[in-house]
């Protein structure tokens, strides 16, 4: 009996040194550090994906979707252009009849048109190929001053040749009234329908010049 008294009251006294060891301060230490953990960890989880990396990623990849865009549309430009010019300048007739597109003014406009929507749209072309492949934003010129200048360019080449293709038709249809069709005018037709194509590039080019116009005036305000 007197050994079981001992052994009761030495469990009773381990216990009591436990718990005069748990101290409120050792709680305290404890609960404080717990949100401390908890906070450090939603910083890190907000740290993982900021907004700002997010935001420019974004951006630099709906900027490349639009250089590619302009890419494509300059060269489509460069080679209808080209196209229609070739076919205007070999369209010429043999024979004690023969004719030539030099001889009518309407043809040597369509032609020359489309020489310089040619050059001018390969020169747009050579600029978004160097971006694209450098993956910066360079331009030849002043970017305050490219926006006003694409958007003007543009509209000038894009009214050139809607104006050139609708002259070159009428010469088209009034040599058809009088004579009728023959390769001559059938290449003369042919030349036309492609400038046509070309205008329409062009007035896609302008619609995308604009809107660029647009953000960047945005922006410098």
């Amino acid at each position: 009996m007197a050994s079981m008294k001992r052994e009761s009251r030495g469990g009773h006294q381990s216990e009591l040194h436990h718990a005069a060891g748990d101290t409120p301060g050792s709680r305290y230490h404890t609960a404080q550090n717990t949100p401390d953990v908890q906070w450090d960890n939603s910083q890190n989880q907000q740290q993982g994906v900021p907004a700002e990396t997010v935001a420019a990623a974004l951006k630099r990849e709906t900027s490349t979707v639009v250089r590619t865009t302009e890419l494509g549309l300059r060269m489509s430009e460069v080679v209808l252009c080209l196209v229609s010019a070739s076919i205007m300048a070999t369209d010429r007739s043999q024979g004690w009849a023969g004719d030539s597109f030099y001889r009518y003014k309407e043809y040597r406009y369509c032609l020359g048109v489309n020489v310089i929507g040619c050059v001018y749209s390969g020169f747009q072309a050579c600029e978004k190929a160097y971006q694209l492949v450098s993956a910066k934003n360079k331009s030849f010129f002043n970017p305050n001053l490219r926006s006003h200048f694409d958007y003007l360019m543009d509209q000038v080449v894009a009214y050139l040749l809607v104006s050139a293709s609708s002259s070159a038709v009428t010469r088209v249809k009034d040599w058809e009234s009088n004579w009728g069709k023959d390769d001559f005018t059938e290449k003369a037709s042919a030349s036309i329908a492609v400038a046509f194509l070309a205008f329409v590039a062009f007035a896609i080019s302008s619609l995308i010049s604009f809107f660029k116009l647009g953000a960047s005036n945005s922006s410098s305000t």
